[in-house]
């Protein structure tokens, strides 16, 4: 393989399936996974495209050449080269060259189909992003005088992912109408590390830049050492500033949805064991189509009428774990009988598990 321009892409199989491009100097080799007679996956070579035959492309003169991106509902695929950026649709094998640009340095397109005219011709970059920062200053504008007006105080509410360093700021106020207002006012990358002084600067220059400091009421923000440094760093600026009510007793509320998510959290340690055994179970039945069709002959054998098919959750977020478990008490049936049936099956979980359900 042409190890600088050979790359991968997911694709969706003629079968509709799973497939995967494989591009290979100037040819894709398109694969597909199927299940054997002995119900073992594998991979099966579907179609090999000569991009050279359908493109105009020459061996000596494509340059560098990559999948830029996969578009699944239109099944197309994105191709940079030196040439330019080609759309190829996987079926037809029509393809269109999307215009030059320079591969080494700025990425001109994107995959995506919403950045693309109905005529297929690509939008001219610099002038949407020119046209987003200024429909963001025009509303910023509208936002920041309705703040100003506003004769209420104004709380905020922050989140934030400390493995990226994202965070987002909204804000909260009740308009002359009575009605609860939410406006996000902003969303910034916090500069590593992510302690409590780099996320007080992060929310002061936020206050300062909605000019909301004499308005501040309260900020809620979940529960951490560094939030919880950030609050008193928070307190003490505007303390001294003398904007705050009862000289900021009211600032800091706590997250009631992080206190809800602990609580959930420290009592799904008593079904901890069950909910191990039933994601085991879940990647034990969907591991081939073979074990997929045997349980879901056992699910018509039992008489079991379901809303949600087998799906695995999210073990951080509870409420997709409630769903989880939710699924196992439906087919539990189906679980007991698949272990009777199966011997390599060995993530039943036991009755006395089930009772704790």
């Amino acid at each position: 393989m042409d190890t600088y321009c050979g790359n991968y892409q997911i694709i969706l199989a003629e079968s509709g399936g799973l497939g995967i491009a494989a591009l290979r100097s100037l040819s894709f080799d398109m694969w597909e996974r199927k299940v054997g007679n002995d119900g073992v996956s594998s991979w099966v070579p579907w179609k090999i495209v000569k991009l050279e035959e359908i493109t105009g492309l020459s061996r000596d003169g494509r340059g560098h050449m990559i999948i830029h991106g996969y578009d699944e509902e239109d099944n197309v695929i994105f191709l940079r080269t030196d040439v330019g950026c080609f759309i190829v649709e996987l079926e037809s094998m029509k393809f269109r060259n999307l215009g030059k640009w320079n591969f080494i340095t700025t990425c001109a397109y994107h995959p995506y189909r919403s950045l693309y005219t109905s005529k297929g011709f690509p939008l001219d970059y610099q002038m949407n992003w020119n046209d987003c920062i200024a429909a963001f200053e025009e509303r910023k504008l509208v936002l920041l005088e309705v703040l100003k007006s506003a004769d209420c105080k104004i709380s905020l509410t922050a989140d934030m992912d400390e493995t990226m360093g994202y965070m987002c700021v909204a804000c909260h106020f009740i308009n002359t109408d009575w009605k609860l207002q939410r406006r996000i006012i902003k969303f910034v990358v916090v500069e590593p590390p992510h302690n409590g002084e780099e996320i007080f600067n992060a929310i002061l220059r936020c206050i300062q830049d909605w000019n909301i400091e004499q308005k501040l009421f309260g900020v809620t923000i979940a529960d951490s050492a560094a939030n919880e440094t950030m609050v008193h760093m928070l307190k003490q600026d505007l303390v001294v500033k003398k904007v705050l009510s009862v000289e900021g007793k009211l600032l800091h509320n706590q997250c009631a949805s992080h206190i809800i998510n602990l609580l959930v959290s420290d009592a799904l340690k008593f079904v901890e064991s069950i909910c191990d055994k039933i994601r085991e179970s879940v990647k034990y039945i969907q591991s081939s189509k073979s074990r997929e069709q045997i349980f879901e002959k056992i699910v018509a054998q039992e008489g079991i009428s379901y809303d949600e098919w087998l799906s695995l959750d999210t073990p951080t977020c509870w409420d997709s774990t409630y769903c989880l478990l939710n699924m196992a008490v439906t087919f539990k049936k189906a679980f007991d009988s698949l272990a009777l049936q199966d011997t390599k099956y060995t993530h039943a979980p036991f009755f006395e598990e089930w009772e704790r359900l």
